[in-house]
């Protein structure tokens, strides 16, 4: 018979186990990443996770900065996400956009100061440009490889209904207007219903999906950190098979 303290306990093991998967998927790619690079992991001795955790743990204060760009990024998904369910579509196309620019800012702050040595000064210049140039020559020039036709249209369509929705001027309607189904704010979410939920709330993880690859071709070190990443994920999964068998 299964108690209360039993369920917890399964539910604490799990979001322990989705805790260390997030860590392995998403923050020590980047994070051995980052210590390759800056020559304080040896390149030599990835085959020893023993020694690449060693290191790890040795600059867990970059574990931390990684961290926060994580989380904020899903909070802005997981409420975008709360916000359709709770039918506020424009606060949903909103906080989208803003998962999307944050995405893109984070990967020219890193791509530009490590692969092409500018200034922290001379990097925000450039993530100050309009979206239209993020997303067009300036992707083009940096990596060789411009963004899908198709997820560039997606990407410029959410980010023109997150400028309708914010800029929209409900005082230049009647109320007699605003009621009906002919206002520009009816119109954009109208826009929103044609494009589909499902499809705008993917578009953060698309996009972060084709700049991973972007970068995976530009730096050696992260093919690296990828495989070394996946080393030590098989090793915790493993691991944690290993135990549930025992406990079973």
């Amino acid at each position: 018979m299964t108690t209360v303290d039993d369920s917890n306990d399964l539910e604490n093991q799990k979001m322990i186990l989705q805790a260390v998967q997030v860590l392995l998927e998403r923050i020590f790619p980047l994070l051995i990443q980052q210590l390759l690079t800056q020559g304080k992991l040896d390149k030599e001795r990835l085959n020893d996770l023993d020694y690449v955790r060693s290191i790890v743990f040795e600059n867990s204060d970059l574990i931390e900065s990684l961290k926060i760009g994580y989380i904020i990024d899903e909070d802005f998904i997981n409420s975008a996400h709360e916000a359709i369910e709770a039918d506020r579509k424009s606060v949903a196309i909103v906080l989208v956009a803003t998962a999307i620019e944050h995405k893109l800012n984070a990967f020219y702050r890193s791509v530009l100061e490590t692969y092409f040595g500018l200034s922290n000064k001379e990097t925000t210049e450039a993530i100050r440009s309009s979206f239209h140039t993020k997303l067009g020559w300036l992707m083009t020039l940096v990596s060789g490889s411009p963004i899908s036709e198709e997820l560039n249209k997606k990407i410029k369509k959410v980010i023109e209904l997150r400028n309708g929705f914010v800029h929209y001027k409900v005082t230049s309607y009647s109320q007699d207007d605003f009621d009906s189904e002919n206002t520009g704010y009816d119109r954009l979410l109208q826009e929103v219903k044609r494009i589909g939920t499902e499809n705008i709330l993917e578009l953060p993880n698309t996009l972060e999906t084709f700049l991973r690859e972007v970068e995976f071709e530009m730096d050696p070190n992260y093919k690296l950190a990828i495989a070394a990443t996946e080393k030590m994920s098989e090793e915790f999964q493993s691991k944690t098979s290993a135990k549930k068998f025992d406990n079973e």
